[in-house]
């Protein structure tokens, strides 16, 4: 959920829905401690799930506090991704079962990618790698 005022505030609500009844139960900073912070829904996978700090609007963090908030689905962080480097606007991508990928849009237009290794998903913090394609054909 997205509510617009002037200047620009972020509210979000996310809900699990319990498989055999279909009843949707609202999650709170209880579960997962980012949405106790407005923090952002990015991406999911089977086992992990991707919250990122606001980094636009009255909201924003400080590009040296923003972070990519990497749970397991008990609501245990796993890593913490510095994503200050990433912009305002950068994805996710879940990947493979051994890396995480990030695309970020550039000011120029370009694109640029990074890959997170999985198997360092111990609950600390995890750099993100950039890919050179240079000299890739």
């Amino acid at each position: 959920e997205y509510i617009s005022y002037n200047p620009m505030q972020w509210t979000s609500k996310y809900f699990h829905v319990v498989p055999d009844s279909g009843e949707k139960v609202q999650l709170t900073e209880e579960d997962f401690q980012s949405l106790g912070t407005n923090d952002m829904l990015y991406n999911m996978d089977d086992k992990y799930i991707y919250f990122g700090t606001i980094n636009m609007g009255v909201d924003a963090l400080p590009e040296e506090e923003q972070v990519l908030t990497v749970y397991d689905y008990e609501g245990n962080i796993k890593a913490k991704i510095p994503a200050g480097d990433f912009g305002n606007y950068y994805f996710v991508l879940p990947g493979t079962d051994e890396y995480l990928f990030i695309t970020k849009m550039n000011t120029d237009g370009s694109d640029a990618y990074f890959y997170a290794d999985k198997s360092e998903f111990d609950g600390g913090t995890v750099e993100a790698h950039e890919i050179n394609f240079a000299g890739i054909r």
